[in-house]
C-alpha cells in the first residue's frame, strides 16, 4: 500500500510543479522560480516517501564558484 501511494504521490508532485516551472519561465527568464520549484518538488517527494532531510553545512562555499558535488 505504500508504494501505491508514494508512486501517486510522486506523479502527482511532479506533474504539478513539473507544469508550474514551465509556467514560470514566461514571468521569470532567469530561472531562479524554477530553481525555487525544483527545491520544493525535491523535499515534497521526500516527505511523501517518509525520508527525513538533514543538512549539514560545514564548508565555507563561494556563492560565485562552481561546484560538483558527489555522493558515494
Amino acid at each position: 500500500m505504500r508504494a501505491v501511494f508514494n508512486t501517486l504521490a510522486f506523479v502527482l508532485i511532479t506533474l504539478v510543479l513539473a507544469t508550474a516551472a514551465i509556467f514560470s519561465f514566461l514571468a521569470d527568464r532567469s530561472g531562479d522560480a524554477a530553481l525555487r520549484l525544483a527545491r520544493v518538488w525535491s523535499r515534497a517527494i521526500l516527505t511523501a516517501a517518509g525520508v527525513k532531510l538533514t543538512v549539514n553545512n560545514h564548508a565555507d562555499l563561494d556563492p560565485k564558484t562552481p561546484y560538483v558535488f558527489m555522493a558515494n
